[in-house]
């Protein structure tokens, strides 16, 4: 499925939003792992905040995924004229994988930050 989704949402607006979602689960092993050696380190702010930053990216850039997407639905409506309705919402469906992406990992991200901040007390 995931593999279906990276060519079927556009590879080249995918691809980013799945580097992201490793970048954040790596930041995230890395973030246990100094948490549990010190709990005050000035590093840890520093790695929730990048984990807020990587997901809040992703989401904008499934949002623009989704805007270009659109854009090309309404060219080829506009060069054809007549056009299934079907097709057309089987267009709006791939345009919204890319934002539906990014926005599950903006709230995955969101909670770690969260959960950090308030485990750290900053």
């Amino acid at each position: 499925m995931l593999k279906l989704h990276l060519i079927e949402g556009g590879f080249w607006w995918m691809l980013p939003i799945y580097i992201m979602w490793v970048a954040v689960i790596t930041l995230t092993v890395i973030l246990i792992f100094n948490w549990a050696k010190d709990r005050k380190s000035p590093k840890l702010k520093i790695i929730y905040d990048l984990i807020l930053f990587t997901g809040s990216f992703a989401f904008l850039i499934g949002l623009l995924g989704q805007i270009l997407g659109i854009m090309q639905i309404m060219d080829c409506i506009g060069e054809i004229g007549s056009i299934s309705p079907a097709l057309i919402a089987r267009g709006f469906k791939v345009t919204m994988l890319t934002t539906t992406y990014g926005f599950v990992l903006f709230v995955i991200s969101f909670a770690i930050w969260f959960f950090a901040k308030k485990t750290n007390n900053n």
